[in-house]
């Protein structure tokens, strides 16, 4: 009996190879020994080569596309008294993991932790450039983000068929984190120039770049 299953069990596989092989044999017969093997081994070289091309181009695109890595501002959020070196060790680390972030596409944390750091740039310990080179970095960052551009898509139509419309409006109703994600999108699409944002109140009138309107709205804003 146990013959039986063996004897079926290597006629199965037989089976299998016979099927496996048929098209090579096939195809050596009709093509010939040189077109067999410029066919069975040329074909998946070329396709690993092209693979490989095309992930050198990915990564090339990306490296050309991320104009500026975050800097490492070493006063944030810290008294006048000079850092240790743990703690400057430790920052500048921090940094250097939202730059990898950023690198390899993983914008939503890089986003959550530069924006940490925009909200804890207060007070004197942190001078006018440092925020300057900051403000530099975050608008470098936004040019790229999937995020900015998303929203942008949706919110650039709707202001140019409204100029003046109010940003709250834009976000109205919506969880805190909407809110947080179009504040971010609404600013620094005002500091590149895709929109203008006029203070009103507590919110903001917004406007297509170089819309006529604007002078109107800043008259009206001052009354």
């Amino acid at each position: 009996m146990a013959r039986k299953r063996d004897d079926a069990a290597v006629f199965g596989w037989m089976v299998v190879v016979v099927i496996v092989l048929a098209p090579f044999i096939w195809l050596y017969t009709a093509v010939g020994a040189f077109w067999f093997w410029v066919i069975v081994l040329g074909i998946p070289a070329s396709a690993l080569i092209g693979r490989f091309l095309q992930e050198f181009e990915k990564a090339k695109a990306a490296a050309n596309n991320r104009t500026m890595a975050p800097v490492v501002i070493t006063q944030v959020n810290i008294s006048d008294e000079s850092f240790s070196d743990d703690t400057e060790s430790a920052w500048i680390r921090h940094c250097e993991k939202i730059e990898q972030a950023w690198q390899r596409g993983d914008y939503d944390w890089a986003r959550q932790e530069l924006q940490k750091i925009a909200y804890s740039m207060v007070g004197k310990s942190v001078t006018q450039e440092q925020k300057n080179q900051f403000t530099q970095v975050m608008k470098d960052f936004a040019k790229e983000d999937p995020l900015y551009k998303q929203v942008m898509a949706k919110v650039l139509p709707m202001v140019q068929a409204n100029p003046g419309m109010m940003q709250s409006a834009i976000y109205k109703g919506q969880p805190d984190e909407i809110k947080e994600q179009m504040r971010y999108v609404l600013y620094f699409a005002n500091e590149l120039g895709h929109i203008r944002r006029v203070k009103k109140g507590n919110s903001y009138k917004l406007l297509p770049p170089g819309d006529t309107v604007e002078s109107k709205i800043i008259d009206s804003s001052s009354k």
